[in-house]
């Protein structure tokens, strides 16, 4: 089969069989999550700089390339094939470090069937996508808010509970405290009075009482006999014998000798 009848039965196109990272055919191309070819060397280079992303589209490309390690078998080998079959000779060039023209026929060959804008096209294009950018932001924003706002309500609710189970708490120890005291109570009630301290204490202050009016008394009498010292003076002993009947009379026998014997 010759190159015509090849290049007849070809469906692919320069767009599609162009690595846009080094800018040349693509050599075992591996597609992306975002649809984008790459050549194999090219991902590893991707991975070695440690940026995870797709250098068309910027797609994050961390969490595929985990799940996939190896990448000879993320290959598309229909597409490959296809390459191989209809691009032998850019193939063979890129291969052996040569230029492989891929580049320079997309865009300058005049037969390629390129999308070209109309006027006014392109701005409402990069308007419709800066909207899209806003709308995700704003999205972004809500969800972010909402998050805020649970978060909000959930410290609240804790809140809420801890001040109840303190109250319950401050409400329990005020009931256990009444409770106690009540017990107390008829425990003073029930037992003896000369045991409680109510009782003792009235003993005490009935005591205090006996002692300070016992110490009155002392003091009301000492006072009396002193007065009645004052009134009537010292006692002659000598006046009450002499005023005595006993003394001068004549049948009292005469004792001088019997008081001098003694006095002897």
């Amino acid at each position: 089969m010759d190159n015509e009848d090849c290049n007849s039965n070809n469906t692919l196109t320069p767009d599609s069989v162009l690595c846009l990272v080094c800018q040349g055919i693509l050599i075992k191309p591996i597609k992306l999550p975002c649809n984008h070819h790459v050549c194999l060397e090219c991902l590893q280079r991707i991975c070695d700089n440690s940026n995870l992303s797709c250098p068309m589209c910027r797609k994050r490309l961390s969490i595929w390339l985990r799940r996939n390690k190896d990448f000879s078998l993320l290959i598309d080998e229909n597409l490959w094939n296809q390459i191989q079959k209809y691009y032998k000779k850019e193939v063979d060039q890129k291969l052996f470090d040569q230029d492989d023209g891929v580049w320079e026929n997309l865009i300058l060959n005049p037969t390629t069937h390129r999308q070209m804008y109309t006027p006014g096209e392109l701005k409402a294009e990069y308007t419709k996508y800066i909207e899209k950018l806003e709308a995700e932001r704003k999205l972004k924003e809500l969800e972010e808010q909402e998050k805020s706002l649970q978060l909000i309500r959930q410290l609240e609710k804790e809140e809420e509970e801890k001040r109840k189970a303190e109250e319950a708490q401050r409400l329990l120890l005020e009931k256990q405290d009444e409770e106690y005291a009540k017990s107390l109570l008829e425990m003073e009630t029930l037992s003896p009075p000369h045991d409680t301290p109510k009782t003792r204490s009235q003993a005490k202050a009935s005591s205090a009482k006996r002692t300070e009016t016992r110490s009155k008394r002392k003091s009301t009498n000492s006072a009396d006999a002193s007065r009645s010292k004052n009134q009537f003076g010292p006692i002659d002993v000598f006046c009450i014998r002499s005023n005595s009947p006993s003394m001068f009379s004549p049948q009292q026998p005469s004792t001088s000798g019997h008081n001098q014997q003694v006095m002897n």
